[in-house]
Parts: C-alpha cells; sequence; structure tokens
C-alpha cells in the first residue's frame, strides 16, 4: 500500500479548503444571523414574559390589598352597627326602666289612696259594724 502524499493529495486540500471558505464567508454569516436573529427573538420573548409575569404578581398584590381593606372596611361598617343596635337596646332598655318606675308610681300612688280611701270608709263603718254587732250580740241597741 502506498501512503505517499501526491498531486491529488493538495487538490482534496485545496478543495476542502475552499468549501471551509465558501462555508465560512457564505453559508455561516446567514445562518448565523438567522439563530442569532431567533435567539434575540426568544429573549425578547422570554423578559416580556418575566415583565408580564411580574405585572401579573403586582396586580394580585394589588388585589390582596383592596380586598384586605374591603374586609377591613367590613368589619368597622358591622362594628359600627353593633355598637349603634347595642347603644340603641340600652336606650330602649333604659326608657323600658323609666316607664317601668313610673309605672309602678303610679299603680303604688293608686294603691296608696284605695288604701286611704278604704281605710276612711273602714273607719266610717267600723263605729257603725261595731253598734251592729254588739246589738246582735245582745240583742238590743247600744246607744
Amino acid at each position: 500500500m502506498n501512503i505517499y502524499p501526491d498531486f491529488t493529495f493538495f487538490i482534496q486540500m485545496a478543495f476542502f479548503f475552499a468549501c471551509v471558505w465558501t462555508l465560512t464567508h457564505l453559508m455561516f454569516p446567514p445562518v448565523l444571523a438567522v439563530i442569532l436573529e431567533r435567539q434575540k427573538k426568544i429573549d425578547h420573548a422570554q423578559r416580556e414574559l418575566k415583565e408580564r409575569d411580574e405585572e401579573g404578581r403586582q396586580m394580585q398584590r394589588d388585589y390582596q390589598e383592596e380586598i384586605r381593606k374591603v374586609r377591613v372596611q367590613a368589619q368597622d361598617i358591622r362594628n359600627k352597627a353593633r355598637n349603634e343596635s347595642a347603644q340603641y337596646e340600652r336606650e330602649i332598655l333604659e326608657k323600658a326602666r323609666q316607664e317601668e318606675i313610673k309605672l309602678m308610681q303610679e299603680e303604688r300612688a293608686k294603691i296608696s289612696a284605695r288604701r286611704e280611701e278604704l281605710q276612711t270608709q273602714f273607719e266610717k263603718d267600723r263605729s257603725a259594724l261595731t253598734q251592729e254587732i254588739v246589738a246582735r250580740l245582745l240583742g238590743r241597741s247600744a246607744s
């Protein structure tokens, strides 16, 4: 077997370098430009995705903050309503107590007046009744 380089080897080397030069100067730059453009688009899309993701997270935080504020306002409204209703209840109970006291005093005054009236009537009727009882027991009039 003959391994010595001959003229065809140099021709093959020339073709090889011509192909490398052709590929390097004519084929690779457009392909690399397309690959770089694609990479730029991917990077841009990823940056945009991160920005939108951050916007979404910010919107979610804002939404949660608004929900928290609304819950606090609702709690304040409930507390205010409870306080107002408790105050209204105290006022009604106080009015009822005052009315009860007034009615009790009126009834006590009526009872006291009726008692005095009955006592006066009893005092009037007592002497007549005493005389009648004595007369019935003795069988005669006790004058």
